[in-house]
């Protein structure tokens, strides 16, 4: 019987060291967005960084044709300082996406790229030296690392993320068998020994092979100056693997103090006298067997519960669980819990991606791009979804108009002659010849040929945002030129799934307590095809707004454009918008006193309390001051 449950231990064991790795992988591994986070977050340590400015600046300098050899100490001190900051994680998190792709597809090797990495660093250099960015290309496409398909480990990864599905149950078996060992067993405190003994060696085990792989990867950096990429490849694997190992360690800690624990209890039973000082026979040493048995029970569940948080601690903050309504307030003002949505000014961009500090963008409506916007105090955003691909003979981003099922003549009727022509100067000529490559959404104006930042890429922003800040509610109107689906697996890629919410039309708005307390504090809604799925709702059956294409202040009007009598939320169009767009007239119409008699009159006129207040150029106004001043903030 003993050889029995001594088989059913060792087969629990190996069910737990095969389930828990093909667990992590399922959950860390092969899910793009922890992935992403995990291999981002390697950017922390100053090995990784230092191991990605040497690349970056090779890159700058061999596309300069040697024209930054001579200044490449400088070069790699503005690159450095880029490396580290959040700019650079933007980059790294959209490299961390297509790496992640390349690891699904069986017949690619693995490549580490930062493809839109131009841009970035010549704005970086131009900085410091116009002459010297004049000299660099801003194709400049850094290659970090890459991992052929033939490698052995990543044929291994590979497999374990093919079959990572089936961890779970594994598991789950793993548990079934150890709970029948004990319950058919004569000896409950040995076969909870050997149970312990499976536990602490397929811990250690587990340890032990993310160990291995750590020492093979790092096996096959070679040539002049190993070192530094042989500690950068250590900590890209810790920063993929290490919560595993750890885990690993604890499960298998708890699982050795458990068999020490039992082990002495066995010894106990076992040395004892039948009869002490008037005890009952057995009654002793079944009472000190209790306690040493429930210790063990007490330490293994712990350690256990331990290992499965750490390994499931992804770098990625998870969101906000429900609670009430925090104390701290909501957007920043208790005032504001009790308050429904229509009831909140949101101070609002339009054409939010569209910033003149993000590199590549051409008449942009906004100074600022959507992450120093949040942070400033904008909490609604208007933004366009185009579908793009990327030229990288330009650099550029092209308009693909099939796709879209638009046309050249379409765009021309939403442009002004000069911005077509500026378009076709830069990418070559829009809506004409082939396309060559992927198809991706966009976040572009009417054009990408004229600015583009990759959706996922801002999504991220945006969902960061919301992590770290867990009482803001924000809102996102979205130009849709994209069918439904392509945003809905957008929001799924980046994490943002979780945060949305759904509005019933017919039901009373919920207040921003309510949207923080569920967890849902982000509402979306699509100008054109709104309605599927429920978070992505259509925006004018929700807002009713003002009319566009006012040229001078004399012609903002309150009168609706959009929506319904009966649609329960007001936006205000207010922004001047001739070609190029102007930061002057903007800033006129921006003042406060101006926009607080608009935001009064167009609230009275249509018989609501708040509004969305979308701006150009907000820096330059007091959008956000008057939006805080009218919502109770003094």
């Amino acid at each position: 019987m003993r050889r029995i449950h001594l088989g059913l231990a060792v087969l629990t064991g190996l069910l737990l060291l095969t389930g828990a790795i093909l667990f992590y992988v399922h959950g860390e591994i092969a899910d793009e967005q922890a992935f992403s986070a995990r291999l981002s977050s390697s950017l922390d340590d100053a090995r990784v960084r230092t191991v990605v400015t040497d690349r970056t600046v090779d890159a700058l300098v061999s596309a300069s044709r040697g024209h930054l050899l001579l200044v490449r100490p400088l070069v790699t001190r503005v690159t450095a300082s880029l490396v580290a900051g959040s700019a650079f994680r933007r980059l790294g998190a959209v490299a961390a996406t297509q790496a992640h792709r390349a690891l699904l597809a069986p017949d690619r090797s693995l490549v580490i790229q930062l493809a839109r990495a131009g841009p970035t660093l010549l704005a970086a250099l131009r900085s410091v030296s116009p002459a010297l960015a004049a000299t660099a290309a801003e194709t400049v496409q850094p290659v970090l690392a890459t991992v052929r398909q033939d490698d052995g480990e990543l044929s291994v990864i590979r497999r374990a993320v093919d079959a990572s599905s089936v961890g779970v149950w594994l598991l789950l078996a793993a548990v079934l068998i150890a709970t029948a060992a004990l319950i058919r067993s004569g000896d409950r405190r040995r076969t909870g020994a050997y149970l312990c003994g499976a536990l602490a060696v397929a811990g250690a085990i587990t340890a032990g092979l993310v160990a291995l792989g750590g020492s093979l990867a790092t096996g096959h950096v070679g040539g002049a100056g190993a070192e530094p990429r042989t500690a950068a490849v250590s900590a890209v694997w810790d920063a993929l693997f290490g919560d595993l190992r750890t885990a690993a360690l604890v499960a298998s800690a708890g699982g050795l103090v458990g068999l020490v624990l039992l082990l002495a209890g066995l010894r106990q039973a076992e040395g004892r006298p039948a009869s002490e000082a008037g005890q009952m026979p057995g009654e002793g040493r079944g009472r000190v067997g209790r306690r040493l048995w429930a210790g063990a029970v007490v330490v293994v569940v712990v350690a256990g519960a331990l290992a499965f948080v750490i390994a499931s601690d992804a770098p990625a903050p998870a969101p906000a669980p429900a609670t009430a309504a925090p104390s701290a307030g909501c957007n920043g003002l208790s005032s504001l819990c009790d308050r429904r949505l229509d009831e909140v000014v949101f101070a609002a961009t339009h054409n939010s991606m569209a910033a003149a500090d993000e590199p590549g963008w051409l008449f942009a409506n906004q100074r600022y791009g959507i992450s120093r916007q949040l942070k400033d105090g904008i909490r609604a955003l208007l933004i366009d979804v185009h579908f793009g691909v990327l030229d990288p003979s330009t650099g550029r981003v092209r308009t693909d108009l099939r796709a879209e099922g638009s046309s050249r003549n379409k765009v021309a009727q939403q442009l002004s002659p000069q911005a077509l022509q500026l378009a076709d100067r830069l990418a070559g000529r829009v809506g004409a010849g082939q396309l060559s490559g992927t198809t991706e959404p966009y976040l572009c104006h009417t054009l990408c040929e004229l600015g583009a930042e990759p959706l996922d890429q801002e999504l991220t922003v945006i969902r960061t945002f919301l992590e770290q800040h867990p009482t803001q509610v924000l809102i996102v109107i979205v130009e849709d030129y994209v069918p439904p689906q392509v945003i809905e697996r957008a929001f799924e890629r980046t994490g943002l799934l979780q945060y949305t919410a759904t509005l019933h039309r017919d039901d009373p708005l919920p207040t921003l307590g309510e949207l923080i307390s569920s967890g849902k504090r982000l509402v979306t809604f699509a100008e054109e095809k709104g309605g599927t799925p429920a978070w992505f709702m259509p925006a004018f059956s929700y807002i009713q707004d003002t009319p566009l294409g006012a040229t001078r202040a004399d012609q903002l009007s309150c009168t609706r454009f959009r929506g319904d009598s009966n649609s329960p939320m007001l936006m205000l169009n207010h922004w001047i918008p001739p070609f190029p767009p102007l930061p002057s007239e903007n800033a006129r119409i921006g003042a406060a006193a101006f926009l607080r008699g608009r935001i009064k009159q167009c609230e009275a006129a249509h018989g609501v309390r708040g509004a969305i207040l979308a701006v150009d150029f907000y820096e330059r106004g007091a959008a956000v001051a008057v939006a805080r001043e009218l919502n109770g903030g003094g």
